[in-house]
């Protein structure tokens, strides 16, 4: 036991040697590099028992996590107001609803926008863009429009009248 216990207390000054000149590297690099350190000191650990040694002496990079940039509510634009709170639509084409999600890509996010008819609760538009940037929307926008059958009034929650 006394080996083992020297051997991984020479891995783990090891590990921090290399991490002093590449901060980042993950478990999997890391022991691509330190492979031939093993080797030269005649020591027999795998890529797992790496892992377990470094995640015991909390030596894992801890991941980062992204997040989108949603909604900012707190702005000084036109503020409308809700039309349809009392509304309860008694057939499809009366109401529409929108609105935008994100949806993680890798280590990015795309948007996807959607119109929805609030009776039937169909999709009856949708966008899907890499950014958040005005052609999302409207492209769903345009989408719903040419789907539409009937030609009677119609509320998109949009009003010209501030707050």
């Amino acid at each position: 036991m006394e080996k083992n216990v020297f051997e991984f207390d020479l891995v783990i000054e090891e590990i921090k040697r290399i991490r002093k000149r590449i901060p980042g590297i993950g478990s999997g690099k890391l022991y691509e590099l330190i492979k031939p350190f093993f080797f030269s000191h005649q020591l027999k650990i795998g890529r797992d028992k790496l892992h377990q040694l470094m995640k015991k002496e909390g030596l894992l990079v801890k991941r980062k996590h992204y997040k989108a940039v949603t909604t900012q509510s707190d702005h000084s634009y036109k503020k409308y107001p809700n039309r349809i709170k009392d509304f309860i639509p008694t057939g499809s084409e009366q109401l529409w609803v929108s609105d935008m999600t994100y949806i993680q890509v890798g280590k990015g996010f795309v948007y996807l926008s959607l119109i929805m008819d609030a009776f039937s609760r169909k999709i009856v538009g949708w966008s899907l863009q890499p950014t958040l940037e005005a052609k999302g929307p409207v492209g769903a926008l345009k989408m719903a429009l040419q789907t539409r059958k009937k030609k009677t009034e119609l509320i998109h929650h949009r009003n010209d009248d501030p707050v």
